[in-house]
């Protein structure tokens, strides 16, 4: 066999291999499957990011109007009520976070205590989002209690029978 013959032979199976296209969506559906678990991951942890975070504000929200309603008491009676209410309604350990204390670092008030604040953080394990190097995602809550001063209403009735 000559050079040439071989370097044909080569060409038109080269040729035959290109122009063959059985069994190529089979490729392309594995190329295409790396990205398709990646955002079916995505969606199913943020999906549990959002159900973490509505828990967290309800809880956060109930902790400030715990907060709020005793907010001339001592600060270690104000943080205890909030943690109180919080823990009820945001359980120990949710969806795999660590425990959240109410204290300074959470709660916060101005100088007359007419606007209270909370914020919280929370760090949930991701389940599926591993594949693409993300084993946690951190969900932030926050919220603001503004007190109504109203004052006191009296009334007073004299009677002079």
């Amino acid at each position: 066999m000559d050079k040439r013959h071989i370097l044909g032979s080569f060409r038109r199976t080269l040729k035959d291999f290109v122009g063959n296209n059985r069994g190529a969506s089979a490729v392309i559906i594995a190329f295409l499957a790396i990205p398709l678990f990646g955002f079916i991951g995505l969606s199913v942890d943020l999906g549990r990011a959002y159900v973490l975070k509505s828990k967290l504000s309800t809880a956060l929200d109930a902790a400030g109007l715990a907060a709020g309603r005793n907010i001339f008491s001592p600060d270690a009676e104000i943080y205890a009520d909030a943690q109180k209410y919080f823990d009820a309604n945001f359980p120990s350990g949710y969806m795999g976070t660590v425990p959240i204390t109410m204290d300074a670092t959470t709660i916060s008030w101005d100088t007359d205590k007419e606007n209270i604040t909370l914020a919280v953080r929370a760090d949930m394990d991701t389940t599926f989002m591993h594949v693409l190097n993300q084993s946690s995602l951190t969900v932030g809550a926050n919220t603001e209690i503004k007190r109504d001063n109203r004052g006191m209403e009296l009334v007073m009735v004299l009677d002079n029978t």
